[in-house]
């Protein structure tokens, strides 16, 4: 049941059973809308995005010369391919370009829901459905959706880190901001702590923040910095997956308590955690390449959860009223977990290296897929779904 403007509506049972919502509307939703049409003729879905613009952190960053970090020809969907690139490692406007391409290629308008914000989604085992709470920003208000599935595409790099331990910040009167939250001013004359073709200052941490302006810093060696704009490059929340949506899975359990507990993020194949029936993640737990385009792991994730579901709707024979319920065991889940951590081992992505692929709480790599791409999309795109590991009922209490 949805509601807006406090008015319910009532989707059929038929209407429900098959849905579709992907949450988030950059690289990874738009490549899972794309291919939920080309690969299983499927139109039942909707994606809803925060940001008044698809393009996920190529629409949100927008600091000077922001461009990819691997090479152009890697930055496109395989099945979209982009051969014109202006340079060799893509511009933000261009690769924004890129993406709002694809939208009216695979004509997603009528999919994409901007400015709706998911604060939580919430799994009832009465009606094996997800219902949906959402903020509709441009309009102030909040209401709920109910789907058969959830696909989650937010991303790594969208939350970014704040003040940390700098507490004495919050007194500097100038302008203060992250470099995805960057701002349009005429820096001439000013003095900032890290910009090219501007005064420079270096700064051995901030202790106070003095000055009649309240613009002179105050380091740990007791120096003394006028400055006039202090830009963050401090990087993002990497560790906190889902942020700042809940997803409260059977009798309700909280996956960010129950990811703390393990001292990290993780899940099956990357994409989906047991006791969350019907969910799936993109750019999950240990699934982003090691010295490669991210894309490429998306994309072999997007083909995985398209298999799992072409098999339960052969399964079902027809898209029916009653949903298939599908989940991976606890046993398969913690096998997969072991032997990411066992091949982690060695490398230098561990505890020992300062990374923000590091859970800082247990040492645990929670991000970097530690074996070849090769290996991730044999496993992913080649091999058939091993359902030995998948719970598949039409209803959890049968």
């Amino acid at each position: 049941m949805a509601h807006h403007d406090g008015v319910a509506e009532h989707p059929t049972s038929a209407q429900v059973a098959d849905k579709i919502v992907i949450v988030g509307a950059g690289m990874s939703g738009i490549g899972m809308a794309i291919q939920l049409k080309r690969l299983l003729n499927h139109r039942n879905f909707e994606l809803f995005e925060k940001s008044d613009e698809v393009g996920g952190t190529w629409s949100q960053s927008v600091y000077p010369n922001l461009s990819c970090d691997v090479p152009s020809e890697y930055y496109s969907y395989s099945f979209f391919q982009k051969s014109d690139w202006s340079e060799k490692f893509a511009s933000q406007p261009e690769i924004l370009d890129y993406m709002h391409d694809c939208v009216r290629h695979f004509q997603l308008e009528r999919h994409i829901r901007l400015q709706q914000e998911c604060t939580s989604i919430c799994w009832s085992e009465e009606d094996a459905l997800w219902t949906l709470f959402f903020n509709d920003i441009s309009r102030h208000k909040s209401y709920s959706i109910q789907a058969c599935y959830v696909v989650t595409a937010m991303g790594v790099l969208n939350i970014p880190n704040g003040l940390g331990n700098l507490p004495a910040l919050s007194h500097f009167s100038g302008q203060c901001f992250h470099t995805s939250q960057w701002r349009d001013i005429d820096f001439s004359g000013m003095k900032i702590t890290n910009r090219e073709h501007f005064t420079l200052i270096q700064c051995d941490g901030i202790e106070a923040i003095e000055g009649d302006d309240q613009r002179v810093l105050v380091d740990k060696a007791g120096s003394r910095h006028e400055v006039d704009v202090i830009i963050f490059a401090n990087g993002f929340k990497t560790q906190d997956l889902l942020t700042p949506m809940k997803v409260l899975g059977i009798k309700g359990k909280d996956l960010r308590e129950t990811w703390k507990a393990k001292g990290g993020s993780e899940a099956y194949m990357g994409v989906s955690v047991n006791g969350r029936p019907n969910f799936s993640m993109l750019a999950g737990p240990n699934t982003l390449p090691s010295g490669s385009s991210t894309l490429r792991g998306i994309e072999c994730s997007i083909i995985y959860i398209t298999q799992i579901l072409r098999s339960l709707w052969a399964r079902a024979g027809v898209k029916k009223a009653q949903p298939l319920v599908v989940m991976p065991t606890q046993k398969a889940k913690a096998e997969f977990n072991a032997m990411i951590q066992q091949k982690m081992k060695g490398l230098v992505y561990t505890s020992s290296v300062n990374t923000w692929y590091i859970n800082k709480n247990g040492g645990k790599n929670t991000l970097i897929w530690p074996d070849t791409q090769f290996s991730f999309w044999r496993s992913r795109c080649l091999w058939p779904i091993r359902w030995s590991d998948w719970t598949v009922q039409s209803n959890l209490d049968e």
